[in-house]
């Protein structure tokens, strides 16, 4: 046992001797190059979205914040799915969850930082990638240290003071013309971006080295859905009445918010006229038809926000856009929040109840129409 102990301790001193001499071997006179890649450093980001004009402005969503976003179509058809376009959310302007319909836009505000010297190796523009696949060219922003910089309609000066570390010895973090520069990046989502994207700014040195920024995750085009359920039938019906009688529907109608992507909708409810049987004369009480904007009636609830009103149900009008709170004539599903927050959030349910006033005078088999209409839209 001893002798073994004494021939590997002697092993182990001839490897420690010719790693001394494998690193001797590999010094040279002179000095080598900075392999460091450039850093990018995240300052802002920020969303256009719901542009209403297309141009640039300033911080304020009916004007946009960059150039060439559009409002999102109101509807895209595709394997059986309607996706609506946005509205503007009157409490923020903003949106919970991150996802971009085609015309909108993200914008990336980013520091490349070069220890190399910013103007002798970053003479290539930074790229914004999209899934791996080069999307965007980023744009150079002339800035000094000692200057204010107010982007997207907001003042980042102190971001830029304060968010990047110190280099070169110096005391102090922030903006260093000497070796940095800063690019913002903007992408357009286009009709065919789809899904759950990886987005990444990434730049290139003289020397072919790499940096990339922040991974950042955003939803492109996500498809909006609605799941309905009336429960215990599948029809909203009425009990027998009189004329000028209030009977109350013994359904209830649930809608799902199923939309992809962590979508938010905003809902509106409006509906059709009921008709009489065909080849059946009748008046009800002035037509051959029940007007349900004067007959019937609905409350609805989102979460713990319940509407105790009951208010009529308008019929639609295709001639009418949608704003927060009318879309098409329709009403909003809940009136119950002062602020006019009438948000579906994404998997949660809404419930609504109806009543119903015969009219007076009323003859007739009244069995056709009288369809309920939901209306959904991205905030």
């Amino acid at each position: 046992m001893k002798t073994r102990n004494m021939i590997l301790s002697g092993l182990f001193a001839f490897t420690a001797i010719m790693l001394v001499s494998q690193v001797a071997q590999a010094m040279t006179i002179g000095v080598p190059v900075d392999e460091n890649a450039p850093q990018v450093y995240l300052v802002k980001k920020e969303f256009d979205i719901c542009d209403m004009t297309g141009f640039s402005g300033g911080n304020d969503q009916t004007t946009g914040w960059f150039d060439g976003g559009s409002v999102p179509p109101s509807y895209i058809s595709g394997e059986g799915e309607e996706q609506a376009g946005c509205v503007d959310w009157v409490n923020s302007g903003e949106r919970y969850n991150e996802y971009l319909f085609t015309g909108e836009q993200l914008g990336i505000l980013v520091v490349v930082r070069d220890l190399n010297g910013a103007d002798v190796d970053l003479q290539e523009l930074p790229k914004l990638l999209v899934d791996g696949v080069e999307r965007a060219w980023c744009n150079e922003i002339g800035f000094t240290e000692g200057d204010t910089l107010v982007w997207a309609g907001h003042d980042v000066t102190t971001e830029l003071n304060h968010y990047l570390p110190p280099e070169k010895g110096a005391m102090e973090a922030g903006f260093d013309s000497d070796v940095d520069k800063l690019y913002e990046c903007i992408f357009t989502v286009t009709s065919g971006d789809y899904g759950d994207a990886e987005v990444i700014v990434e730049v290139t040195d003289k020397s072919g080295l790499t940096g990339v920024g922040v991974p950042e995750n955003v939803w492109l085009n996500p498809e909006v859905s609605l799941d309905f359920l009336v429960v215990p039938d599948d029809s909203i019906t009425f009990p027998a009445g009189t004329c000028e009688q209030q009977v109350y529907s013994p359904d209830t109608l649930k809608i799902k918010n199923t939309a992809a992507g962590g979508v938010d909708l905003v809902l509106w409810l409006a509906g059709t006229d009921i008709e009489a049987a065909d080849g059946a004369a009748a008046k009800c009480p002035t037509s051959n038809i029940i007007d349900v904007e004067t007959s019937l009636e609905f409350r609805c609830k989102i979460g713990t926000q319940m509407d105790n009103e009951w208010r009529h149900v308008p019929n639609p009008n295709d001639k009418l856009n949608c704003e927060m709170d009318s879309c098409q004539g329709a009403e909003e599903l809940t009136e119950a929040d002062p602020t006019g927050n009438h948000v579906l959030g994404n998997m949660h349910t809404a419930e609504c109840w109806f009543r119903f006033t015969y009219p007076c005078p009323c003859n007739g088999d009244f069995e056709e129409g009288g369809e309920i209409i939901i209306y959904a839209r991205a905030i």
